[in-house]
């Protein structure tokens, strides 16, 4: 582009119609340095302009034959403008042909109108090439906004989907924690019983045994659920068990030699999710009981009015026991509370024992 440049410019100069001094070595030189000034446009893109600029208007100066003005500023234009640098060319071109303008009306006898007509031509093609950069300079912003859009828009998904998939596994997690840990703990305390009974209590050691299948049973059921959540991407059509379920906690408590006493609230149309997260709740405090306290005794409440539940289990046990300290229990307890808009404490009694209490509201929101 260069050298095309500075032989356009010369093939320019040769070929003028207008009348003005011999091309010599001095248009050579200003040629040369019009085409070499542009091998740093992308560099240094106004400063090759306004060089490039003066340049002309020192060929002009020594009255050399008119080549015009667009023709051979158009590079360094057209790279000004896909620079980003628009206005302060745009202004060095305003200068220059109000310059022009006014010295050739001054110095020349030529007519006014002419003159305003050709170098009002000249700003046009002046304008073109400048308009032309900024239009290419656009597009190629607007190209690279919109592949970084697209960009942060694959990372927001792959997120999102990198985020439901660890929501999926803490609930899969707190689902095989609870639900399988709690019928674990009932298979030991049966299947112990059934031992210890064996020769002297048949019908006892035979509740104990229906009750080790019953719970063996539900684990089967839970753990095939999770296992189809996690090999093929969707829920097993297992329905969640809810505050129906509560009665079946407590048999099984009762069952594994606890004396449990309750007083329930009429459950009926609870939100379902809100009756899941207490069935969960109370499932996970009666196995601490089991497991850790050496409790006897175990009072449930479960209180609800317009606007929310509230839940307290206490037990008379050893209040450190029902909190292991490497345990997970208590924490996947608050994270369902809390995930719901609710809140859960757990911590020992002055009075001695353990106490798991939470607060539901029966407007979830999911």
């Amino acid at each position: 582009m260069a050298m095309g440049t500075a032989l356009a410019f010369l093939g320019a100069a040769f070929s003028s119609p207008e009348p003005g001094r011999d091309v010599d070595v001095v248009a050579f030189v200003v040629a040369a340095l019009l085409g070499g000034a542009l091998v740093f446009r992308r560099r240094w893109p106004l400063g090759v302009f306004v060089v490039s600029i003066s340049l002309i208007t020192l060929y002009m100066a020594f009255d050399y034959p008119a080549v015009g003005l667009a023709f051979p500023l158009a590079a360094s234009l057209y790279t000004v403008g896909s620079r980003g640098q628009t206005v302060p060319a745009a202004i060095v071109v305003a200068v220059a042909i109000s310059v022009g303008t006014m010295a050739r009306i001054v110095s020349e006898d030529e007519e006014t109108f002419f003159v305003a007509v050709n170098m009002a031509q000249e700003g046009v093609g002046l304008a073109a090439a400048l308009l032309l950069g900024e239009t290419v300079r656009s597009r190629r912003a607007l190209a690279v906004e919109n592949s970084e859009r697209l960009r942060l828009m694959e990372l927001e998904q792959k997120s999102e989907a990198e985020r439901r998939v660890m929501e999926e596994r803490v609930q899969i997690a707190r689902d095989l924690h609870d639900s399988i840990g709690h019928n674990m703990t009932v298979i030991s305390i049966q299947a112990s019983l059934a031992a210890e009974e064996f020769d002297h209590d048949p019908d006892q050691t035979r509740t104990a045994i229906e009750s080790v299948r019953d719970a063996s049973k539900e684990a089967m059921i839970e753990l095939r659920s999770a296992v189809t959540v996690m090999r093929k991407g969707r829920a097993a059509p297992v329905p969640a068990r809810g505050a129906d379920g509560l009665d079946d906690l407590v048999d099984n408590a009762r069952s594994a030699g606890l004396t449990v006493t309750t007083a329930i609230d009429d459950l009926d149309g609870l939100p379902p999710l809100v009756g899941m997260t207490l069935y969960r709740v109370v499932q996970e405090a009666l196995t601490n009981v089991l497991r850790h306290s050496g409790a006897d005794h175990v009072e449930l409440h479960v209180d609800v009015d317009q606007r929310s539940l509230r839940l307290r289990v206490d037990d008379n046990g050893t209040a450190h026991g029902a909190a292991p300290a490497n345990g997970i229990g208590i924490a996947g307890m608050t994270e369902r509370v809390t995930s719901i808009g609710g809140r859960l404490t757990a911590g020992s009694r002055p009075q001695g024992g353990f106490r798991v209490e939470a607060a539901i509201p029966l407007r979830t929101g999911r």
